[in-house]
């Protein structure tokens, strides 16, 4: 049990990638060491996206180290707020993987770094989240979490090649430079991996117009001192595009 919770946020990180002349920016975000008070900077996010038409929104998000060099990558294709495809390149590890939306069904696809190749299938639960489409589906229920109340979510662990249940709920609301802020803890929906798994805290704008921070589980890793890599809880500050 410890070591599927250890994993289970593992590739989480409401972090959305990009190339800049890729498309249009969306946004960028400097990931601290958790604690640091943002005086330890480890990796940076860049996101862009490319509005299709009908719909479909193309999106690409890149975390790299400080060295520019690009540690992991995420491919999204949308409808709307409802995902279709999400591509992973975990490039520390080595991995790549992948959740598509099939009709009534989700298909996970997980290569490791000796190109084993890993598949399953799940039912279609009501609802699939990941990284790319987490704030449009966070604007979707904003009249439910402005009032206090839990919405629940089935969340694409695409390195366990599995969905997992996580509930959303309002813990307090804040004035930051004279902005309403709404601060969100997301939580396992079991109780016993809840019990061993911190929660993310979420920073939103009023109305979820836009993700200003972001403290929990990320997905980079972090270096092992004798090799290996180990799941890293950080600190993410979002930056608005201009």
């Amino acid at each position: 049990m410890k070591t599927k919770s250890k994993l289970l946020l593992a590739g989480f990180c409401l972090s959305l990638f990009v190339e800049a002349a890729w498309a249009k920016v969306d946004f960028t975000a400097v990931v601290y060491e958790k604690g640091s008070k943002q005086s330890k900077k480890l990796f940076t996010l860049e996101r862009s996206a490319e509005d299709k038409g009908s719909g479909l929104i193309e999106a690409k998000s890149v975390f790299s180290d400080l060295s520019g060099a690009p540690v992991l990558e995420e491919r999204s294709s949308l409808n709307g707020s409802a995902l279709v495809r999400v591509e992973v390149d975990q490039k520390q590890t080595q991995q790549k993987g992948s959740i598509t939306r099939v009709g009534d069904q989700v298909e996970f696809s997980v290569t490791s770094a000796d190109g084993k190749v890993k598949t399953a299938t799940e039912k279609f639960a009501g609802s699939l989240v990941v990284p790319a489409n987490f704030t449009y589906w966070v604007r979707d229920h904003w009249a439910e979490l402005e009032k206090g109340e839990t919405v629940e979510m089935r969340f694409g662990v695409w390195e366990r090649a599995e969905t997992v249940g996580f509930k959303l709920f309002k813990i307090s609301e804040e004035s930051v430079e004279g902005q309403k802020v709404f601060v969100f803890k997301m939580k396992a929906s079991s109780f016993i991996i809840a019990a061993l798994v911190d929660p993310i805290i979420f920073k939103y704008s009023d109305k979820g117009e836009r993700l200003i921070a972001l403290e929990g589980r990320v997905a980079p890793k972090r270096a092992k001192a004798g090799g290996g890599w180990s799941d890293l809880d950080a600190e993410v500050i979002y930056t608005q595009a201009k």
